[in-house]
């Protein structure tokens, strides 16, 4: 499977079902952001009889605490819906990505199987071809904590804005549009972390596909690449412009060189370093062949 092949097979569809995933989280937060927006509207209501509200004014009776309560639960069943998305669209990137390679790898071998009606559906393989634990493969403890991460952060960065807005005594059309910026800022970096462990996925899966016909006796080489566009890394510590063509065994590892702290960076596939300016926002991909 060439660079071309993986191009059009693998990635184009990829993306496309990427971004219809980036559509349905940015609706997600959309709601989320009324839902934040109606929490404010009704405390203003309630202290619309006062010219210029304190802060003192908005927690006399406890409002702006309970506010905060309310706010820290919706953006807390945000951030668990939004793990749950991403983990259900990685399970089938995972799948899929698996599965493209293994028939690929079997019809360059003269074994023909009926391959799915497109790239993206998975189709059951031969018990010795099949992946093993897909939840296990796509668990990620970067991504865990991102996401932890983003929750504490967008819930601070909530509560500061409206007692901000109290503080200084701001209208409400102000506070709410801070408010919306606040939450886009939390789309945003949701959204790098999907990609991110879209890309990460997608990479273990085609790298497991490559060492599951490794171990059947097939002799895997694989070949590093980027995109081929300006947004190409080209940094001192992390350069994948130079990275184009590297080849290696399955079972060798890619040599990205020295990171910011002086550490000799490898990785199995693109995405698998562990090195966070390696791998975040990572669009570069490996091929794999047969070594007939």
């Amino acid at each position: 499977m060439d660079k071309e092949q993986t191009e059009k097979e693998l990635l184009k569809p990829l993306n496309r079902k990427t971004k219809e995933f980036l559509r349905k989280l940015k609706r997600l937060f959309q709601r989320a952001s009324k839902d934040v927006l109606s929490k404010l509207t009704a405390l203003f209501v309630k202290l619309d009889q006062i010219e210029e509200p304190t802060l003192a004014d908005a927690n006399r009776y406890g409002d702006l605490n309970r506010i905060k309560r309310e706010i820290t639960s919706l953006i807390s069943d945000l951030s668990a819906k939004v793990k749950a998305m991403i983990i259900e669209f990685l399970e089938e990137t995972y799948e899929s990505s698996y599965s493209w390679l293994i028939f690929g790898v079997l019809a360059a071998l003269g074994i023909k199987l009926a391959r799915p009606k497109t790239t993206l559906n998975q189709m059951n393989l031969p018990a010795e071809w099949a992946p093993g634990d897909v939840q296990r493969a796509i668990k990620s403890k970067q991504m865990d904590k991102a996401i932890e991460t983003d929750r504490k952060k967008t819930i601070q960065q909530i509560n500061k804005t409206i007692e901000r807005g109290f503080i200084e005594r701001k209208r409400f059309a102000q506070v709410a549009k801070e408010l919306q910026t606040d939450v886009g800022l939390s789309y945003n970096r949701s959204k790098r972390i999907a990609n991110t462990e879209m890309h990460r996925t997608r990479e273990k899966a085609t790298l497991d596909a490559a060492k599951k016909a490794q171990s059947r006796g097939i002799n895997m080489k694989k070949t590093w690449h980027n995109v081929g566009d300006e947004r190409v890394r080209e940094t001192k510590h992390a350069d994948h412009v130079h990275l184009e063509g590297q080849e290696r065994m399955v079972n060798q590892l890619f040599d990205l060189g020295i990171n910011k702290n002086g550490v000799h960076v490898t990785a199995e596939a693109p995405g698998q370093s562990g090195d966070p300016s390696n791998d975040i926002n990572c669009r570069c991909f490996a091929t794999y062949e047969p070594v007939l």
